[in-house]
């Protein structure tokens, strides 16, 4: 329900507040008196276009606000709060100005918005129906809206309506789809000279993974020889922390317990293979490192091919 509306500096009013109740409101008066003036601010703060003309004489700027007691389950109240523009008290509180340069400002409820939010708003607030509006009933999509729904045919509008947007997808894939010769010969001369080259690079089977994984160790063959010397130092290094000599140090004191208690030869005997793998491991590191190789020019190679 529209429970307020405050106009300022519109048309011919300098000022006016309308408090409106529950009811039906009539506002009578000689014509001239202004009445389709308080409907065309209504309508401003209903998403309506408008120019700097609609100021008073003299003034900057109009300013029309309107306020609406909404129910909480109404059409509008759900809009608010889809749009996260509701109140806490069921208000809506529309916000309309121009100005003087003809630039227009929407508010709803405390918060700037596009005009086209205003509108779409404004069309679940409020029916305006003018004096000739019943002429209406002359254009033919009119009659065919009444008719379909005297007739229950809003199941059949919405199939023949989805039906209709398949058709129209389907007609803009077949256009793009069909386009203009010239573009279709270009788009086949550009796919047939990429197909000559790839003909001409005579990629094999599996190579493409075999030359990312060349580029790979390349591009990183200084990081690699790094890791490889740092881990073999850790386990055969030269200082007593290499865990080769770590393991001599437990294998000494394991020998000491087996001369004391012979049950712990199987202890000596897992450190024994530990330290065999240790080794191993340390010599499986050199050849790594001895195979890679730092080659400029095999890395630049690999990105042209």
């Amino acid at each position: 329900m529209l429970a307020h509306l405050s106009v300022r500096d519109f048309a011919i009013v300098e000022r006016l507040d309308l408090e409106l109740r529950a009811g039906m409101t009539v506002l009578t008066g000689e014509t001239g008196a202004g009445k389709s003036i308080l409907v065309d601010a209504l309508g401003l703060t209903l998403g309506e276009r408008a120019s700097s003309k609609v100021l008073r004489s003299g003034a900057d700027r109009a300013e029309v606000v309107a306020v609406f007691e909404l129910q909480p389950t109404c059409d509008a109240a759900r809009y608010l709060a889809e749009q996260e523009l509701a109140s806490a008290d069921n208000e809506c509180i529309l916000r309309r100005t121009i100005g003087r340069d003809g630039r227009s400002r929407a508010i709803i409820n405390g918060r700037p918005v596009p005009l086209q939010t205003l509108r779409e708003l404004g069309d679940l607030l409020v029916d305006i129906h003018g004096q000739h509006e019943h002429q209406s009933l002359l254009h033919g999509a009119v009659q065919r809206r009444i008719l379909d729904e005297y007739a229950g045919h809003d199941d059949a509008l919405a199939e023949l309506a989805a039906l209709h947007d398949r058709w129209q997808a389907a007609r803009a894939a077949i256009d793009a789809l069909a386009g203009e010769p010239e573009q279709h010969a270009q788009r086949l001369d550009y796919l047939r000279y990429q197909v000559k080259e790839l003909d001409a690079l005579d990629i094999q089977n599996g190579e493409l993974e075999s030359l990312d994984e060349d580029h790979r160790r390349l591009s990183h063959a200084r990081e690699l020889l790094a890791i490889c010397a740092h881990s073999v130092d850790q386990i055969d290094g030269d200082g007593e922390m290499a865990l080769t000599a770590r393991l001599g140090s437990v294998a000494g004191a394991l020998d000491a317990m087996i001369a004391i208690d012979r049950g712990a030869e199987n202890i000596r005997t897992l450190l024994d293979g530990a330290a065999i793998q240790l080794n191993e491991a340390a010599a499986e590191l050199r050849h790594y490192q001895d195979d890679i190789d730092i080659d400029p020019a095999r890395l630049r190679a690999l990105d042209e091919r």
